[in-house]
């Protein structure tokens, strides 16, 4: 695997010695950190570019099928003027909402002033996939509804949901549907915005 998909602009790129995509100059080409690289592009790039160390031992633990077989889903921000983060979601329990110090999330919505600092939970199992609205203030809408999910109740969720959590508005892909990240994103970059409910700051 001699070139890798930027996760930021979703070209193909070879590997740069500052780590950085050369299209977009986005760090570890748009990977959350360096542990979620293809394992095939590293082990591809022993020495690259002269370097006289592995490139493979230097960045990253070789990751295994076995973790990506735990990824049950992906929340992709698909908010107008943000950047397509991509979020894995595994079986378990994820917070969303505001850090503050010694509190982060594990959904992380820092530049939103209309989040919650504990927002919504989401569950995620095998078989289905639930959010709870945590008692916000300004409540969790679902596909642009212009009234919120009710409060502390778990609120199904399929692919293709857009989730809006203060004014950020996400979307749902799941393997039952899309394979993998990249496929994550393409998909939801081709989607159209859903209306964003206008609410009270926080």
């Amino acid at each position: 695997m001699d070139t890798i998909t930027c996760l930021n602009c979703l070209q193909e790129v070879s590997y740069q010695k500052n780590y950085q995509c050369s299209n977009c100059q986005t760090l570890w080409w748009g990977y959350e950190n360096k542990d979620r690289i293809p394992s095939s592009f590293l082990k591809s790039q022993r020495n690259p570019l002269g370097d006289t160390s592995s490139f493979a031992q230097e960045m990253t633990q070789p990751s295994t099928s076995s973790s990506m077989d735990m990824v049950i889903a992906w929340l992709v921000i698909h908010t107008e003027g943000q950047p397509n983060l991509l979020h894995e979601l595994k079986e378990g329990k994820y917070i969303l909402g505001r850090a503050i110090p010694g509190s982060i999330p594990d959904i992380a919505l820092n530049q939103d002033q209309y989040a919650s600092r504990k927002h919504a939970e989401i569950k995620v199992t095998p078989q289905e996939i639930y959010i709870v609205d945590l008692d916000s203030k300004n409540g969790v809408y679902l596909n642009g509804q212009s009234q919120p999910i009710g409060r502390s109740f778990p609120q199904a969720l399929g692919d293709g949901d857009t989730l809006q959590v203060g004014e950020t508005k996400m979307v749902l892909k799941t393997r039952q549907v899309v394979k993998n990240e990249i496929t994550a994103l393409k998909t939801v970059r081709k989607m159209p915005y859903q209306p964003t409910v206008r609410i009270k700051a926080e």
